[in-house]
């Protein structure tokens, strides 16, 4: 670095690229931070992303949006399947249950629930293999089970057989 008569200070041009290059690298690192599992989500969903986050390290290859579609997707048919009361107990084990469950319809969840197979193929179309649907429920299940009670927990993992 130099500095001419006029006060011009004056950067070589191989200090300019790789000053742009560590730019760039740090950009798409930023990017790629932001797509990962451990995300907060955006707007309704925010109060979610911390159980979101925890289902979504349960259920390798998903990202938080689409965990959250999932989740959502999932509570939505339990909604149906349990016992109110029952429900209830699993709603209060995921903050944002009715933000999650709105996302799930936004994902095209079958506002009538026809069974099991409507549900599960309208998680195919957002990209949610049958093995990772077991792993969602499998993982939301635990949550249940950690924050309410095993019972409920068994009952949330029995309403998707």
């Amino acid at each position: 670095m130099t500095r001419s008569k006029a006060g011009v200070v004056r950067v070589p041009r191989l200090a300019l690229v790789v000053g742009a290059l560590i730019v760039a690298a740090g950009g798409a690192a930023c990017s790629s931070a932001s797509n990962s599992a451990d995300s907060t989500l955006p707007g309704p969903l925010g109060p979610s992303s911390e159980v979101v986050n925890m289902v979504a390290a349960d259920v390798p290859g998903l990202t938080s949006m689409q965990t959250a579609q999932g989740m959502g997707g999932l509570l939505g048919y339990a909604k149906v399947k349990m016992p109110p009361a029952q429900f209830s107990q699993v709603a209060g084990a995921f903050p944002g249950a009715d933000a999650l469950m709105t996302e799930g319809m936004r994902l095209g969840k079958p506002s009538e629930m026809t069974g099991l197979s409507s549900l599960r193929g309208t998680l195919k179309q957002a990209g949610i293999s049958d093995e990772q649907y077991g792993q969602l429920v499998l993982s939301m299940s635990n949550v249940v089970s950690q924050k309410v009670n095993p019972e409920t927990g068994q009952a949330l993992a029995a309403a998707f057989k």
